[in-house]
């Protein structure tokens, strides 16, 4: 399991060959999250890009039953 300070990781949901998907808490506010991390170390600038262009086009949608991003963070 990852550790990503400010955050209690709790499980794995999912896992590609680019990507996983985390079940967590925000340590702050104990607001219930899901994290989405590339596997690979810093992965390659196709991909960071691809990563960034979806929470880009999920942070634009809106409406009930959407889920809402709330950051784009980089890990040390």
């Amino acid at each position: 399991m990852i550790s990503i300070e400010g955050y209690s990781i709790t499980a794995q949901l999912k896992q590609t060959d680019t990507t996983a998907v985390y079940r967590g808490i925000r340590i702050a506010d104990r607001v219930p999250i899901i994290c989405k991390v590339l596997t690979c170390d810093y992965g390659s600038a196709k991909e960071r890009a691809s990563f960034r262009r979806e929470f880009e086009i999920c942070a634009k949608l809106n409406g009930e039953g959407t889920v809402k991003v709330h950051a784009l963070e980089t890990l040390n």
